[in-house]
Order: C-alpha cells, then structure tokens, then sequence
C-alpha cells in the first residue's frame, strides 16, 4: 500500500467527494446540451414553472405576513390609546373622590 497509494491520491485530478457529483454534472451536460430536444425542453419548462410557482406563494406569504403586522399595530395602537384615556379616568376619578 504506502507510497503506491500516495502516488495516485497525489495524481488525481479531483478529491475523490467530487467523482460521484462529476458523474452526475456529466449526465446533466449531456442531457441538456441539445437545445433541440422536446425532452429537455419539457424538463425546463417544468422547472422553471416549479420555481415559479413556488417564488409567487413566497411573495404571498410575505404579503399575508405584512397585512397581518398591519393589523396588529393598528391593534396596539388602540390599546394604546385606551390604556391613556382609562389612566386619565382613573385619575381624574382619584382627584374628585379626594
């Protein structure tokens, strides 16, 4: 083993991680590099509906999000308010019973 095994580590062109994901690249280039294909034309179309899809329910809930932040500002703004005017109740109520 030793040094024979040392020597082909050191040659290799890649880390030994990247040669299942250097097949999978090579599959994909050739599947995808005739731009004539309906195959590979139906496949993109497919991915970039999927994307799309998923980046509008995205923005979706973000807007849901906003509307619901909306509301409960407008919510704890009147509780705001009340809780003066029932301070100022209260204390008016204290100096007149006084």
């Amino acid at each position: 083993h030793g040094e024979e095994w040392r020597q082909v580590i050191d040659t290799a062109s890649r880390p030994y991680a990247f040669i299942k994901f250097d097949k999978f690249i090579s599959q994909r280039l050739k599947d995808y590099s005739d731009p004539d294909s309906s195959v590979t034309m139906s496949a993109l179309n497919s991915q970039v509906s999927e994307v799309h899809s998923i980046m509008r329910k995205n923005i979706q809930d973000v807007l849901a999000r906003g509307a619901h932040l909306d509301h409960m500002s407008t919510v704890s703004q009147d509780l705001l308010d009340k809780s003066k005017q029932f301070s100022w109740g209260a204390k008016r109520r204290n100096v007149l019973e006084s």
